[in-house]
């Protein structure tokens, strides 16, 4: 999928809100962010301005949801920045499905040697500590 706004999000975080801190933001760029500097930007650039943004505010390390374009960003954040990443929920990670990328994502090895907490058959929902 294309990344949205975070707004999409709002019924899961109704439902988290209640015993877990929440923070949902927009892709760079979609919903009211506004985007990166430079005509090309790569998933390692989001993840990058994402580390930015949480280390902005004060954010301890926390752990990451991401769906399609956001499981992406999502994971090389955990890879890119490993300290500041407790976990990560990927949901509709195609990135992950050999079949659909023979050569897998860079951080595929360091996913494999993590602890799966839960995985469905198909890598589209993966919750990784």
């Amino acid at each position: 999928g294309s990344p949205a706004s975070s707004e999409i999000l709002s019924a899961e975080i109704a439902v988290l809100a209640p015993t877990h801190t929440c923070f949902a933001f927009d892709t760079p760029g979609f919903g009211d962010s506004e985007p990166l500097p430079g005509a090309t930007v790569s998933i390692a650039d989001l993840a990058d301005a994402l580390a930015r943004t949480l280390e902005a505010i004060g954010m301890p390390p926390c752990v990451m949801y991401g769906s399609h374009t956001g499981a992406a960003i999502a994971l090389e954040f955990g890879c890119r920045h490993p300290a500041r990443c407790r976990g990560l929920v990927l949901d509709g990670a195609s990135l992950l499905a050999e079949h659909i990328h023979p050569r897998p994502h860079p951080c595929m090895k360091r996913l494999h040697e993590t602890k799966i907490v839960d995985r469905s058959p198909t890598p589209a929902f993966w919750i990784c500590k």
